[in-house]
């Protein structure tokens, strides 16, 4: 259960209520306040969702006249019903059906009707729209058509499997751009007899422009193009197409005059007998993809050779920073079939790029006649005719395939699943700066998870779609990878860690000795924290990447386990304090290091407090924090605390620096390396302090275990959670460190 304070002063609450534990997201929208009515706005516990209480007189869908605006620019309609009904009166300039409902077909209508404009949506809690009438037919002549969903896991919008084949959406006469935004579109569908009805979901006409931001595609079906067909541009950002089939293009068909532009999105599941994933044909402008992710697609038997599986290529390809691994092809080319230039002088160019992992009965990652490598590319298995291994930076394998180390498709941040680069990756720092840097196009700041993961991390540009993430800039505790600390606790009289994940929710795993020291961290480099304890020397640990148990001798028998990142190459280095020495092994190369900084009695608190990218060794004594730099060799002293009290140094303010900090009797005191001293009364002597992300915006979360509760100063938005979990003997994991 979850209790939420509203709201939070250091010695006051003025409002607590009471939720389940997974309240649903609201978006925000303009609902008219009846009189004597009044919205409450509460901060739930993660810190990432708003509920809006509405008085009991007021249902959430009680929308009683739409939005509408028209400035001579744009007009804008709120729909507010879920039904699949026609405007009533396209004359009146109102949203309506004969009953009066603002439906998403009565509001595409109205703007059909005067040339464009904009549509959102009134839903508090996630809806579907399922369709009975046919395609929804968009006609910008005058002005753009936006249809601005909350979000796609929050509105799907379908077609009655019940009833006959038809496209999603239908553009007609189009002279603008028709962008569509924040939406699941599923199960459209055209006759597979029909070589003229291409696209299951959508086709973009010739000379028509189409927008997909934040979209996802999925369980389409046609002939040509099963999600998307492409005769004039399309643009996608941010989008997943899954699951759809074809005989041509299982996820995407670019017909000769089409052009496609993709960024920070993902094409996985899809089956075609040929480019199961995209097949571009378009002669006149290549296919461009960005920071994409092109994952378990399959070539299936059909009236088309078989060649492939993630991508196939008559037209040009541009790929910058792209991943397309674990697709399979019957015949050639598992990850790409590349025949661009063979009866033309484009060829596709490639940087930075992975193809590797994938299957096929021949050339299982490229099948390609011509391509121009403007390297650092990854490929599995050679030859390849234009990249040689070793040159330009490309890595190129035999019959011997070069393994990519990639972790399984997940998710690692951002709107798409993603896969993240484990710790020994090759592609990890490998691939070329300049995206990043500058000096060649595209400019890259981010990776496919966007803005919060920068393209650059460490020593250079990684090969692929997404970066391999600093150890220390990720929530720690963090079991399921989504950027937020989880809740999670030892249980010494039955051995075993029940963890309250914040995505994929409970679970529990009987690991270890009551007397075992725990020693949680990312052992295996797929972004999610391993249960692992510390005894006599020897590290015992579980890979969540694939459930198998490891354990390595290294330390003795009274030493405190204190891993992390003290090299900033973004992988774990196994780590312990022994009274002064810090000795460190480098899971990577085998490499043992130590240092000597402190004295016997001290408590190690390493962290990184400069912001570079790797922990600084440092120790808490009576008082007085010191550290040292490892990259220069700087020792730094500052007195704050006193000899009693409990050091829980780490990002309080989210700048990227582990700010000193102490918890004494229920009192915090912080040293914000931005905002200066700060001081919070919040928890009791007896209490164990508990810090972490929880909420996942980045900063470090006040937080305190008593017998079995969590309390939780959410940073996000400034409220206080209360949960129960655990019992009253448990050993929170987040005191571990």
């Amino acid at each position: 259960m979850t209790y939420i304070i509203a709201y939070f002063m250091p010695m006051a609450v003025a409002v607590l209520l009471f939720f389940g534990n997974s309240p649903a997201k609201t978006p925000q929208v303009e609902v008219p306040k009846p009189a004597g009515s009044r919205v409450v706005h509460i901060a739930l516990a993660d810190g990432s969702r708003r509920t809006t209480l509405l008085a009991p007189e007021q249902s959430p869908l009680d929308i009683t006249q739409p939005k509408v605006i028209d400035d001579g620019i744009s007009r804008e309609f709120l729909v507010n019903d879920l039904a699949d009904t026609s405007d009533d009166d396209l004359a009146d300039l109102s949203c309506g059906d004969s009953a009066g409902r603002c439906t998403l077909r009565a509001a595409i209508e109205q703007l059909n009707a005067t040339g464009g404009g904009r549509i959102r949506f009134g839903f508090s809690s996630p809806a579907k729209i399922v369709l009975d009438r046919g395609p929804l037919v968009l006609n910008a002549t005058s002005r753009e058509i936006t249809i601005e969903g909350p979000g796609a896991d929050r509105l799907t919008i379908g077609r009655n499997l019940t009833g006959a084949p038809f496209r999603i959406f239908d553009l007609v006469g189009s002279t603008k751009a028709v962008t569509i935004r924040g939406v699941t579109i599923e199960n459209g569908a055209t006759p597979k007899d029909r070589d003229d009805l291409a696209g299951g979901c959508l086709l973009v006409p010739l000379n028509q422009t189409v927008n997909l931001d934040a979209v996802v595609v999925q369980n389409c079906s046609s002939n040509h193009g099963g999600g998307i067909a492409i005769l004039g541009m399309l643009y996608v950002s941010a989008s997943t197409i899954r699951n759809n089939t074809a005989t041509l293009g299982g996820g995407v068909l670019v017909f000769d005059e089409g052009a496609l532009t993709m960024a920070d999105s993902t094409i996985f599941a899809n089956q075609a007998s040929q480019g199961a994933g995209i097949n571009n044909n378009g002669d006149y402008s290549p296919a461009r993809l960005t920071n994409t992710t092109i994952t378990g697609n399959e070539t299936v038997a059909g009236l088309e050779y078989q060649v492939g599986g993630g991508l196939f290529a008559y037209g040009p390809l541009l790929m910058t920073n792209v991943t397309c691994t674990e697709n399979t092809s019957q015949n050639d080319g598992g990850g790409i079939g590349n025949m661009a230039g063979v009866w033309g002088s484009i060829l596709s160019e490639f940087r930075n790029t992975i193809v590797a992992g994938n299957t096929a009965g021949n050339l299982p990652d490229l099948y390609s006649y011509f391509l121009i490598s403007h390297g650092h590319n990854l490929i599995g298995t050679g030859p390849v005719n234009g990249m040689t291994n070793g040159v330009n930076g490309d890595i190129v394998g035999s019959s011997f395939p070069i393994d990519p180390h990639l972790g399984p498709l997940q998710d690692n941040g951002g709107l798409t699943l993603t896969h993240l680069p484990l710790r020994n990756s090759p592609a990890i720092n490998a691939g070329d700066s300049c995206v990043f840097d500058g000096g060649c196009m595209p400019h890259l700041i981010s990776d496919q998870r966007g803005v919060d993961f920068p393209r650059k991390v460490g020593a250079g540009v990684d090969i692929g779609a997404v970066e391999r993430s600093l150890l220390n800039r990720r929530a720690l505790f963090d079991f399921d990878g989504d950027g937020r600390s989880d809740m999670a606790v030892f249980r010494p009289s039955d051995q075993t860690w029940y963890i309250d994940r914040s995505r994929d929710g409970f679970a529990s795993a009987q690991w270890g000795l009551p007397t075992d020291k725990l020693a949680p961290a990312d052992y295996d480099g797929d972004g999610k924290a391993d249960i692992a304890v510390f005894r006599d020397g020897v590290w015992w640990w579980v890979s969540s990447s694939d459930s198998v148990s490891h354990a390595r001798q290294f330390g003795s028998a009274g030493d405190i386990p204190v891993s992390g990142d003290y090299t900033g190459d973004g992988l774990l280095d196994l780590t312990v304090y022994r009274g002064g020495e810090w000795w460190t092994l480098d899971l990577s190369t085998g490499q043992v290091g130590m240092v000597g900084f402190g004295r016997p009695q001290d408590k190690p608190v390493p962290a990184d407090y400069t912001g570079d990218g790797r922990l600084e060794l440092a120790v808490y004594r009576n008082g007085e924090w010191w550290s040292f730099d490892l990259t220069n060799g700087h020792q730094n002293t500052i007195e704050f605390g006193l000899p009693s009290d409990d050091p829980v140094p780490a990002d309080y303010d989210g700048d990227g620096r582990a700010d000193e900090a102490v918890y004494r009797d229920g009192l915090w005191y912080i040293f914000s390396s931005s905002a200066g001293y700060q001081q919070y009364s919040f928890g009791l002597s007896t209490d164990t302090p508990v810090p972490a992300d929880y909420d996942g915006d980045g900063k470090t979360d006040p937080a305190i275990f008593r017998q079995g509760s969590w309390w939780v100063i959410n940073s996000a938005n400034g409220s206080v959670s209360v949960d129960s979990f655990g019992r009253q003997n448990d050993l929170p994991v987040e005191a571990a460190y």
